[in-house]
């Protein structure tokens, strides 16, 4: 019992250094399996090139535990998405191919709307986010994304502090 009043004081004690409220930004629950970590949706904007019509939605889903981290994305663009598998390439340019399952396909106005599992070892997961570059996902050629500089550095400060947490919690 004296554990667990530790881990919540020092829980509230990352939250109240942490730069914002970063309470909002994700979900904590006791599962069957272990704490579940629920990091809500964020977005990653579009590059450039390619035909995606808005920028990746995904949300991050991780259980203690787990060796794996459950990424759900939605991809909204004028196709279809009928790859297998994603690359996820690290601010420091290694490459990852990642499988996907698609949750669901839907018709939009000017195109499809997809949601995409990835389920990514937490090792690699956790790699991404040691980078001062940001990473980048690419859905084939057609349909990449990335944060910009200013935007990694908030995300990635925000997501470090929550893996703080998560640690704590282990």
């Amino acid at each position: 019992m004296k554990k667990f009043i530790v881990l919540l004081l020092l829980q509230g004690l990352c939250l109240t250094m942490a730069a914002g409220n970063i309470g909002k930004l994700y979900k904590s629950a006791l599962s069957e399996k272990g704490m579940l970590f629920f990091l809500y949706e964020q977005k990653m904007p579009k590059c450039a090139h390619g035909e995606s019509l808005k920028p990746l939605l995904f949300d991050v889903t991780y259980v203690t535990g787990n060796d794996t981290v459950s990424i759900k994305t939605t991809v909204k663009s004028k196709t279809a998405y009928k790859g297998t598998e994603v690359t996820i390439t690290s601010g420091d340019g290694e490459k990852m191919s990642v499988p996907t399952e698609v949750i669901y396909r839907d018709i939009i106005k000017k195109g499809f709307i997809n949601r995409i599992e990835i389920k990514i070892p937490l090792k690699e997961y956790r790699k991404l986010y040691n980078s001062a570059l940001p990473y980048s996902i690419d859905y084939g050629e057609q349909n990449s994304f990335q944060f910009n500089a200013k935007q990694w550095k908030k995300h990635q400060n925000e997501v470090n502090t929550i893996w703080q947490i998560i640690d704590l919690n282990r």
